[in-house]
């Protein structure tokens, strides 16, 4: 020990600095991993909050300006997402309009189409400093979502019966954990990650385009997944309590490259066809269901 010491204490100062220079480059990024990551539970959390206070549209909002919106519309569209990371609410009620924050108020536009459809446009090219617009869309029956080239979506929305949502281009979407629907629809093309955590949806169908897609801790009474091009599908339950969630009837078929990982979760009935290229990790006794099918 004595010895170590020693040779510690004879150590060269450029050697001292080398060891500092690659513990710290060890240390540094585990440490903005972790406030990241606390720093964006903390925002979902926090947002969460805040969207239970804007539940009404004549409520003013600090930071928001409200527009009303006269013309009738049951679907919306975000045509081109910018590259920015979009929060979206959606909140049924009998008012049509938008709440939207301050710093985009000039770099928005809005109109609606014949279709019933209100479209959505950032004018131009927006700034580095105005990255995460959040908007408030208020309307009696919203049954359709869709955007496109976008760094992220978020997604809030409240107890509904049946929402078609279409996402091309995106880096992520995730859909808030209170959500509750009784049918849920999803078109997906080209997205990164699309996660979708403890939610409560009875049937849920899912066409992948090159897109990847992960549920946990969450029961279906109907989970139908088409996976064509490069899509990955992972599905789980609990690891702690793996009787707690299940899937009724789970159908996949995938047409292209694809790697299928289903843990933790029960299924009472499994079907569909796989392509020769995909990779399946599964209980046994799903993947019989599927291949008796």
């Amino acid at each position: 020990m004595l010895k170590k010491i020693l040779t510690l204490k004879n150590m060269k100062t450029s050697n001292k600095l080398l060891i500092s220079l690659a513990i710290s480059l060890i240390l540094i990024p585990i440490i903005v991993i972790a406030v990241n990551v606390r720093i964006n539970y903390m925002d979902k959390k926090a947002a969460l909050k805040e969207n239970k206070k804007e539940e009404h549209f004549n409520t003013p909002s600090y930071g928001y300006i409200s527009e009303k919106i006269n013309k009738s519309f049951n679907a919306v569209e975000i045509l081109d997402g910018k590259g920015l990371a979009l929060d979206i609410v959606l909140i049924q009620e009998d008012n049509t309009g938008l709440k939207i924050s301050e710093e985009f108020k000039n770099l928005i536009s809005y109109n609606v189409d014949d279709n019933g459809k209100l479209q959505i446009s950032f004018k131009g090219s927006v700034e580095q400093k105005f990255r995460r617009p959040q908007l408030y869309i208020y309307a009696p029956n919203i049954v359709g979502f869709a955007a496109s080239r976008g760094n992220s979506l978020s997604l809030w929305v409240s107890k509904r019966d049946s929402l078609n949502l279409k996402a091309s281009k995106i880096g992520s979407f995730w859909l808030n954990t209170d959500s509750k629907f009784n049918n849920l629809s999803l078109l997906a093309d080209s997205v990164n990650n699309i996660n979708l955590d403890k939610t409560s949806i009875n049937s849920l169908n899912l066409n992948l385009i090159n897109s990847n897609f992960k549920t946990s801790a969450s029961s279906y009474k109907t989970l139908s997944i088409k996976a064509l091009g490069n899509s990955n599908i992972e599905i789980d339950g609990d690891e702690n309590n793996k009787d707690k969630y299940s899937i009724n009837d789970l159908s996949i078929k995938t047409e292209g490259k694809s790697t299928i990982t289903l843990t933790n979760i029960k299924t009472n009935k499994t079907s569909g066809s796989l392509s020769d290229s995909t990779y399946v990790l599964m209980p046994a006794t799903s993947l019989k269901q599927m291949f008796k099918n």
